[in-house]
């Protein structure tokens, strides 16, 4: 199905609009001078300009731990033209957010097409409300607010233009999109090492529209892929052992019992966070460090886990399902610790960008099909985002400095705190 050039460049402007002005606020925010702005940003490389030295230092020397050159010559841009102006920093971060947000409403269209059943309601308006969701939920307000974090957005603008393009070569059979797709990865793990999942996100979609080609054929396509996922991988590996972080390192790791709970609890979590985005914090802590006992009462994520799958499995049959679950577990195989890489919280916020497309989308196609049948819920359907809009604009308040950042996590110790000494008093 092809829709019109007006009803994009409606739904386009709308998208547009209210992303916009639920981040406008965020243009004003300063500098996380005390939350990894100092080094992240704020560095020899950014202040050293756009030239032939500093581009060959950017891309063939690791920096505290990672490999991100794309989004070192982001930041050695905007400061080339702005100096150290916040402002400038958070509008581009707001500007690729919005992009990306028009992105996600380009690839849904083209996936509903053949994974939603016609009954569950218009296709247009299921990917018209998954983008808006992304534009609009809180939980997308580190990536977008904290300027240590713009390679979350920058890594998925690319990342989002190489599945549109690998979907325009499934449809067209055109070498130079496959061709645009691949260049694009590339830039991509230059801006953020999440990247190197993509091959295996190709391979679920070719499954997911049933793509009629021998698998003979489908895995040849992503030999080059692979290759260069697999080339990023030891990359990244190297750029953390630099700094004796990740699986190649000395460093004290969980023993793999723990992080299999660690997984399913992350999971769960982000899961959770994208439906009700409510206590977002900045720093999620591990519940004990390496080498020693986990709390008992962590085992339950593991036991909750298994029984989410059970009960849900028969709902994967529904192709809708699988590729909405599917497309939010794939891209956050690289951060729930089944492999110890170098990660110094369970969870973060900016870990779920990308995923998050796979749970509003499902969260979409429910609400389309409750709206197609009783128009009634039109009602708790506004009501919810307009609450997501509200959370929004509180959280991105948060961000507004490492004052004003710090002090949310201070509550919180204080509120928990209060809580145990409270229920040690009831117990006495």
């Amino acid at each position: 199905m092809r829709y019109t050039f007006k009803r994009l460049l409606i739904a386009d402007t709308v998208l547009m609009l209210i992303t916009g002005l639920l981040y406008c606020g965020a243009i004003f925010n300063g500098f996380q001078t005390n939350w990894d702005d100092q080094w992240v940003v704020k560095n020899v490389y950014t202040i050293s300009g756009v030239n032939t030295s500093n581009i060959h230092d950017i891309f063939f020397h690791f920096y505290h731990g990672q490999y991100a050159p794309i989004n070192q010559i982001y930041y050695t841009i905007i400061y080339s033209v702005f100096g150290y102006d916040s402002k400038a920093f958070h509008l581009f971060s707001i500007l690729l957010h919005i992009a990306n947000t028009l992105l996600v409403l380009r690839i849904i269209l083209a996936i509903t097409n053949l994974t939603v059943d016609p009954s569950k309601g218009n296709k247009f308006r299921i990917a018209f409300l998954t983008a808006l969701f992304f534009g609009i939920s809180p939980i997308m307000v580190e990536s977008v607010a904290w300027l240590s974090a713009s390679k979350v957005v920058l890594y998925a603008f690319f990342y989002l233009l190489s599945l549109l393009s690998y979907i325009k070569y499934m449809e067209q059979r055109q070498l130079r999109y496959y061709s645009i797709a691949l260049i694009l990865f590339i830039f991509s793990f230059g801006a953020k090492e999440q990247a190197v999942i993509l091959p295996l996100c190709l391979l679920f979609l070719d499954f997911i529209v049933k793509r009629s080609l021998t698998l003979e054929v489908i895995f040849y396509e992503k030999i080059p892929f692979f290759i260069i996922s697999a080339y990023f991988a030891i990359i990244t590996l190297l750029s953390q052992e630099a700094s004796g972080e990740g699986l190649l390192s000395a460093e004290a790791k969980y023993p793999f019992y723990q992080n299999i709970s660690f997984a399913c609890y992350s999971l769960l979590q982000y899961a959770y966070k994208c439906l009700l985005p409510i206590d977002l914090n900045y720093l999620y802590p591990f519940p004990n460090l390496p080498g020693t006992l986990m709390p008992l009462w962590f085992w339950s994520y593991l036991g909750l886990f298994i029984i989410i799958v059970y009960a849900g499995y028969h709902y994967l049959q529904q192709r809708w399902i699988l590729f909405g679950i599917s497309f939010f577990v794939i891209h956050l195989t690289t951060v729930l610790h089944v492999i110890p890489i170098s990660r110094h919280a369970i969870i973060a916020d900016r870990y779920i960008y990308v995923s998050t497309i796979g749970i509003f989308f499902i969260l979409s196609v429910i609400l389309e099909n409750l709206i197609s049948k009783n128009r009634f819920f039109l009602i708790p359907a506004t009501l919810y985002f307009f609450s997501l809009f509200v959370l929004g604009i509180k959280q991105i308040k948060v961000w507004q400095d490492s004052s004003s950042l710090k002090y949310e996590l201070r509550q919180m110790i204080m509120e928990r705190e209060n809580e145990n000494t409270n229920g040690s008093q009831n117990e006495k």
